[in-house]
């Protein structure tokens, strides 16, 4: 028997229907999750050459003292900072996480020489001690800031979770990563001047691997010193390029190549200008 016309138009309008749901459906992108602002691709290890620091830090305000290392040719330890590709950041991801100094009283005297305070205000008179002062407990330290900006991004990670392992990390690499030994072994020395490519290629040659250089402006003779080299490290702490990361938005100086905000055609300096 032959099917009537109003089966025949009912069985379209439900294979029609049909049809349509299964295409919204194909189509339909599901909800995504909101992004975590707080979520980090890659760990950035700084390290300060630290009478760049100084030299800087003194012209900010002439009343500033700079806390040196004992050992004048050692690089101290700037942070270690979780960073998302391409973007600056994050900061500050849990201020509930306050900075605790009784957690890495411990390691107090290795701090002071791998991860110094040299920043001092102008309240304190260290400059010329014989010996390194220690600021662990004062709020504003090094140790509060970089614990509160950066390592309360890195507390994800479990090997970071605490001020203890966050700053015992930094001091770990800075014992195994010093730059004052990576340039060494490239027979690049103080008080010398090279170019941005001299230290891209000794750092290279050395770890195998891209560092960031980055510099600081002389203000009179407006010479280029250095100021910071920076290694990357992916979440299981293993070393990797640093290709990706961007420049800070603080300071003034172009960026001219996507691993340095140095002038790739200036020669850098690296003086030893000020001494405990």
């Amino acid at each position: 028997m032959g099917m009537s016309k109003r089966t025949a138009l009912l069985s379209a309008v439900i294979v029609t229907f049909g049809l349509g749901t299964l295409y919204l459906g194909l189509n339909m992108k599901t909800p995504r999750p909101p992004k975590d602002p707080n979520s980090w691709d890659i760990l950035i290890f700084t390290q300060t050459w630290p009478n760049t620091l100084c030299y800087s830090w003194k012209k900010s305000n002439p009343a500033h003292t700079c806390n040196l290392p004992s050992d004048k040719n050692i690089w101290t330890v700037h942070g270690i900072w979780p960073t998302k590709l391409g973007t600056v950041g994050p900061g500050f991801c849990n201020k509930s996480l306050v900075f605790n100094p009784a957690s890495i009283y411990g390691i107090k005297d290795k701090l002071n020489q791998y991860w110094t305070d040299i920043e001092i205000p102008p309240s304190n008179t260290t400059e010329g001690n014989s010996t390194t002062v220690d600021t662990s407990h004062k709020k504003e330290s090094i140790y509060f800031h970089e614990w509160e900006k950066h390592g309360t991004c890195a507390v994800t990670l479990p090997a970071l979770d605490s001020e203890f392992k966050y700053f015992y990390q930094g001091i770990e690499w800075s014992e195994k990563y010093n730059m004052r030994d990576v340039l060494d072994k490239s027979n690049i020395k103080i008080n010398s001047t090279f170019h941005v490519d001299d230290y891209w290629k000794a750092v290279k040659s050395v770890l195998k691997t891209n560092a960031w250089i980055e510099c600081e402006t002389k203000h009179d003779s407006k010479e280029q010193l250095l100021a910071e080299i920076r290694i990357c490290f992916d979440k299981t702490l293993k070393l990797i390029d640093c290709d990706g990361i961007m420049k800070p938005r603080k300071g003034s100086m172009k960026k001219s190549h996507a691993l340095t905000n140095c002038d790739t055609k200036k020669p850098i300096c690296t003086w030893i200008m000020f001494q405990n």
